[in-house]
């Protein structure tokens, strides 16, 4: 019964992962800002261990404001990064790159 549930929500989501630019994009990135990182879940563990509930609200609250920034200078330039035609050069080096370091790591296990 859940998988038709799945299947049923998306369905209904599909059309924001479908051309996500515009107010299509916005909508999915509000959805997908509630999935939570690996970050939030030891700013969750630092703040459950304050004995003050006060003090972990705002460990919270500066958390989140830290974040948002960041996050939101990231994608900004990430998108004029992606329109420079060295952004392309520059991930055929990172492939090269990872794939002499798999080769690498294969040869050190095989000798």
């Amino acid at each position: 019964m859940t998988e038709f549930k799945v299947c049923i929500f998306s369905k209904k989501i599909n059309f924001l992962l479908i051309n996500s630019v515009g107010l299509k994009g916005y909508l999915l990135g509000l959805i997908l800002g509630f999935i939570p990182c690996g970050m939030l879940y030891g700013a969750f563990a630092l703040a459950s261990s304050l004995s003050n509930p006060i003090l972990a609200f705002f460990g919270m609250i500066s958390f989140g404001i830290a974040t948002f920034f960041a996050l939101f200078f990231v994608g900004f330039f990430a998108k004029l990064t992606f329109k420079l035609p060295e952004f392309k050069i520059i991930a055929n080096i990172v492939i090269i790159i990872n794939i002499v370091m798999l080769f690498k790591m294969f040869l050190h296990k095989i000798f």
